[in-house]
């Protein structure tokens, strides 16, 4: 069989968005690049914001290695000129796009590609790169030391003869398979000390979605140098995530996971959980910060279908960053595992027009931050930070840092640039699905075409010099044989297509499920695979805006209802001077449940509560205890059960170290 699989998660979005922009990703992108890495002060400034780039000399060598010229970049405009270190999130990011675009990073004298290689440090014998030049150590937050690792990993893809950057390559994998297995598969913690090896917590959350990053890194270092031991903890990394009974998704991290699963069961023959893999980014709640995912819902008058952010924040805070990446991770899956090609297509039809809600050209300006700069400077190709659903207006363009437009996740444009391709009609999509991928094996240029539309479209496609025929994987068959020059293929309303262009002299040969055409597999799937239903959203938080009542509260504003909002910015407070406490929640019904978190409020640690227990009922007239806690310093606090059935949950405060200070609890998460 060959029918589509959707996910239940994608089924609330529009086959076409609200509104249809003219979208120019590619020019947006070489404007970005020619302004980001431009160093002389242009004609037209604000504040002295301009230039953005600023080139050094570093006084000493790095532990890496390195010595010579360094650039800066700011993560925010307006932020102070300096000559110092960039986030590598801002640099490495701003390298990686031009690159992914097809731009050169080669400008006014400065290689910027080698200046990337600043952001390689040994930290302990061990080469990573981090969010930092010359690290000491890593940053006590996973994603901010294994995203630069992963950016950093990408950009070399681009120098394959450079053997400094492959050697680096592999040994940042070699150092993240030595943490995967200090880990031991206990990956719920905060990050990893490589200076004394060691994992580290901040108390306040958890993330977990780590080794998932690190089987990214792993198999892309597996598939260079053929390493087993790397292979190996890949497929442990992915197995773990996909176990954990619960979402890990915590900032980035996790949109690598379905990529990795699909190419790695389509070469290796292994069989990885990729329905789990892909829940886990096409979600909305995860369990390791609440609110987490991707957007599903129309803000005002504008789609946020398919943004990535916070779904509780300000009833939604969409990043530029995240969306740009998480498209850009996802989108070759379909090359590999081509039965989810139409979820993916309509998922990247909705999010290729409403990420241009993060350029400042697309909202009117009342609807955004700080449209003034942008008139005085005539820039508009850097990206708000990010789109509020319920800002100063609905929607709101804008960001959490001085001037709100922001490098540190601009440079994604670039992604979308290598991503998307215009098309005929605006209503079919076409991505190039080896665009974003970094070190893919042989392969012919492949496109994956999505027809939003309720009747068949026809677009164009054009042609390399000579003689092709066009091979549809959705279908598992020619769609045109002798294809040259300008072609027109017919999408079927609300289908996919995956159209690998094979030339016509090309020998097919089919070795067990892989279809190859003179040794390039163009089909992983060629006899086609068993219909296994459509993907569940597994991943809901059950109090999610449930009932919930307080032996005391504060005041209306701080009321018991708060712990089931998912939104940070409100809480439940116990009135002063509390004496025994206990806060419960109503989920409506019974349901089965073996995770409960409990998210203190982290603003003041006065209201953490030292002894409490956790107790379930189905009732409310027997209860279980299932947690104590009586030297309790943890702002988050995740209780693992086996499956139980429960329909209230008491959580009973008995002490703390200063009781004039009322009790406060931000959250309470249910899976």
């Amino acid at each position: 069989m060959r029918e589509q699989i959707q996910m239940e998660f994608l089924k609330s979005f529009p086959n076409l968005p609200k509104r249809i922009y003219a979208v120019d990703w590619d020019k947006t992108a070489e404007k970005y690049s020619s302004l980001i890495f431009d160093t002389r002060a242009p004609e037209k400034n604000v504040g002295d914001d301009l230039p953005l780039c600023r080139v050094f000399e570093m006084d000493r060598p790095t532990s890496g290695g390195y010595q010579g010229d360094m650039f800066y970049i700011p993560s925010y405009i307006g932020m102070p000129a300096r000559e110092g270190f960039g986030e590598a999130l801002t640099c490495l990011g701003a390298v990686l796009g031009a690159l992914a675009a097809g731009e050169s990073t080669k400008r006014d004298g400065h290689d910027f590609a080698q200046m990337a290689k600043a952001y390689y440090s040994i930290i302990n014998g061990h080469g990573v790169v981090t969010n930092n030049v010359n690290a000491e150590d890593t940053c006590g937050s996973f994603w901010y030391d294994i995203f630069p690792s992963i950016l950093y990993t990408q950009i070399a893809s681009f120098f394959p003869e450079d053997e400094e950057f492959m050697g680096q390559v592999k040994e940042i994998a070699k150092t993240w398979s030595f943490v995967a297995d200090k880990m031991k598969g206990d990956w719920e913690h905060t990050g990893y000390s490589l200076k004394h090896h060691k994992p580290l917590d901040s108390g306040r959350w958890i993330e977990s979605d780590a080794m998932i990053g690190i089987a990214y890194l792993c198999y892309i270092s597996y598939t260079l140098t053929k390493d087993s031991a790397l292979l190996l903890t890949a497929r442990q990394c992915l197995e773990e995530a996909a176990g954990l009974g619960y979402n890990p998704y915590y900032e980035i991290l996790g949109s690598f996971g379905p990529y990795i699963a699909a190419r790695m069961n389509a070469e290796e023959g292994t069989d990885t959980d990729m329905e789990t893999l892909l829940q886990i980014v096409f979600s909305n709640n995860t369990a390791t910060r609440t609110g987490w995912g991707v957007i599903r819902e129309a803000w005002g008058d504008y789609d946020a279908y398919g943004l990535s952010g916070s779904s509780t924040d300000t009833q939604g805070y969409a990043f530029s960053m995240n969306t740009y990446v998480n498209a850009a991770a996802v989108a070759p899956v379909a090359r590999y595992s081509q039965k989810y090609a139409k979820a993916i297509g309509r998922y990247l039809m909705n999010v290729l027009h409403n990420a241009k809600l993060f350029l400042p050209d697309t909202l009117p300006a009342y609807l955004q931050n700080n449209h003034d700069w942008v008139e005085a400077t005539g820039i508009s190709c850097i990206s708000y930070e990010g789109v509020r659903n319920q800002g100063k207006t609905v929607p709101y363009g804008t960001g959490d840092q001085k001037k709100n437009f922001n490098p540190y996740g601009a440079w994604g444009v670039g992604l979308f640039a290598a991503l998307f391709k215009e098309t005929t009609d605006s209503s079919v999509l076409c991505a190039d699905l080896t665009g974003t991928e970094y070190y893919a094996p042989a392969s012919y240029q492949t496109y994956l075409f999505y027809n939003g539309a309720d009747e068949d479209k026809a677009v164009s496609l054009q042609l390399p010099a000579g003689e092709y025929k066009l091979y549809d994987t959705c279908t598992g068959s020619f769609v045109e044989e002798h294809a040259t020059g300008l072609r027109n293929l017919v999408v079927k309303a609300h289908e996919a297509a995956v159209i690998v262009v094979v030339p016509c002299s090309a020998v097919l040969t089919k070795d067990g499920n892989v279809l190859s055409a003179d040794g390039i597999p163009i089909d992983y799937a060629a006899d086609g695979w068993s219909a296994g239903g459509d993907i569940r959203d597994v991943f809901i938080d059950r109090a999610l805006n449930a009932a919930a009542a307080a032996s005391s509260c504060l005041s209306d504003e701080t009321k018991a209802e708060n712990v089931t909002s998912s939104d940070w910015h409100d809480y439940w407070t116990s009135g002063e001077n509390p004496g025994e406490e206990w806060l419960l929640i109503d989920l409506g019904s019974v349901v089965d449940c073996n995770l409960i978190n409990i998210y203190w409020n982290a603003r003041d640690k006065r209201s953490v509560a030292e002894s409490y227990y956790l107790e379930v009922s189905v009732d409310k007239g027997h209860w279980e205890k299932v947690y104590r806690s009586q030297e309790n310093e943890r702002f988050y606090q995740p209780v693992k059960m086996e499956a139980k059935s429960l329909r209230y949950i008491r959580i009973v405060m008995e002490d703390k170290e200063d009781r004039a200070y009322p009790y406060s609890i931000n959250d309470i998460q249910v899976f």
